[in-house]
């Protein structure tokens, strides 16, 4: 009985983490999908003069 309780646990800990897992993932997407948007912008601008 104590294995089935603990069995059920560890299910329910799993899909939290699982939960979480795909939540990072979204935000990291997020992020990712930002810093392209950041590079692009900055790549569309001419590059200034290197100081001599």
């Amino acid at each position: 009985m104590a294995v089935e309780e603990q069995h059920k646990a560890d299910e329910a800990a799993s899909s939290g983490l699982q939960a979480e897992s795909a939540e990072h993932l979204q935000r990291a997407d997020g992020y990712r999908e930002q810093a392209k948007a950041i590079v692009k912008r900055h790549n569309s601008k001419p590059c200034p003069p290197l100081p001599n």
